[in-house]
């Protein structure tokens, strides 16, 4: 057999499912090594008016203070973040109204955030709920789009996965041979072609005698 076919062929185990742990977790690991960076940027564009130098002043500044004074605003808010966000990839359908929940969501998280900074950033010309909104607004929709992209896969792969009867290794339902052990998998109905995947004797398609195969 060769390597080409098992490549093809092999199934991966279903991918575990998103929950509220892991998207708070996810949010708050966005917020500090997303959000941060993001917020360097943010203000770095917004002072590059009043110069180069101050613009690069501003962005350390904020990456400065972001991995330490506003640490636990990133963990505590950024993990609601992801638990919203978990939510609304759970509750909205299309992807359009999706960024646009997790967008303002994530300007709002950030704004509350970025408020610790402002007392602190007013001398270096520029808002520090602006550079805060301004990286939640940027920062929600990659982490709430990453996050709704593997509540699919983990549903998806819950759906289509089976298991070989043979040797009992995942394997998808297309499969004709099993990368494990090599068995047959699926075998065609005698009297309307259809592929037999379960172990009952009758064909789900035309209901005539047929012997199992696949166990779902």
């Amino acid at each position: 057999m060769s390597e080409e076919f098992h490549s093809q062929n092999s199934a991966q185990p279903p991918q575990a499912p998103m929950t509220y742990g892991r998207a708070f977790g996810r949010g708050a690991a966005g917020a500090c090594l997303i959000g941060v960076p993001v917020a360097a940027l943010v203000a770095f564009v917004l002072t590059l008016a009043s110069g180069l130098a101050q613009a690069f002043g501003a962005a350390l500044t904020v990456l400065i203070l972001g991995f330490w004074f506003t640490l636990p605003g990133n963990i505590v808010l950024g993990g609601l973040g992801g638990c919203l966000g978990l939510t609304f990839a759970r509750r909205i359908q299309t992807r359009q109204a999706l960024i646009a929940a997790l967008t303002a969501c994530g300007a709002f998280l950030g704004a509350l955030n970025g408020a610790w900074l402002e007392s602190l950033c007013r001398w270096l010309g520029f808002s520090g709920i602006a550079v805060g909104a301004g990286a939640g607004l940027l920062t929600g929709p990659i982490i709430g789009l990453k996050m709704r992209n593997e509540l699919i896969s983990s549903k998806a792969s819950k759906r289509i996965h089976k298991r070989c009867p043979f040797c009992h290794q995942p394997a998808l339902p297309d499969q004709a041979i099993c990368t494990h052990c090599y068995q047959d998998l699926l075998k065609n109905c005698p009297t309307c072609g259809q592929i037999i995947e379960t172990r009952s004797n009758m064909c789900q398609a035309c209901r005539s005698f047929a012997p199992a195969v696949l166990n779902r």
